[in-house]
């Protein structure tokens, strides 16, 4: 999540960003932070949905929340407006591709991303193959 900085910033620590200085908040430790996320580094489909059940409190957890640890949406009056749409378009993309192709990596060989930075590059070489499925009964 990139800025600029639009004054002089003077952090506690002393620290100072002069205006027009870019800056940016590392999502990608945030992801991994294990007193975040448990188990951060591990597959897991359903962790929102246990951790609000554990906190009693299911919103917070939602994809489309512009909560502290999950600032992929930003955060107060710059948190995404289109979160909620996108939300949607990413859920029914996921159905109608698992619904309608089986798919698996060329060759068999999950390929390897690298990191740059704070971020994860996905290895944009790899080829997916796609095999349309005949009992597709999903109709939107």
């Amino acid at each position: 999540m990139g800025r600029l900085a639009l004054t002089d910033l003077r952090f506690s620590n002393g620290v100072v960003l002069p205006k027009g200085t870019p800056f940016g908040i590392p999502l990608w430790p945030l992801a991994h932070d294990p007193e975040l996320w448990p188990e951060p580094s591990a597959f897991d489909p359903w962790r929102h949905l246990k951790m609000g059940e554990a906190e009693g409190n299911r919103v917070d957890n939602l994809m489309t929340a512009a909560r502290p640890r999950w600032l992929l949406w930003g955060r107060g009056r710059h948190a995404c407006p289109g979160r909620f749409f996108v939300v949607h378009v990413i859920k029914i993309t996921a159905v109608m591709l698992l619904s309608s192709y089986d798919m698996r990596f060329a060759d068999d060989v999950t390929p390897v991303g690298e990191y740059i930075g704070s971020g994860f590059m996905p290895d944009m070489k790899a080829e997916i193959q796609f095999r349309d499925r005949k009992d597709t009964s999903v109709q939107i």
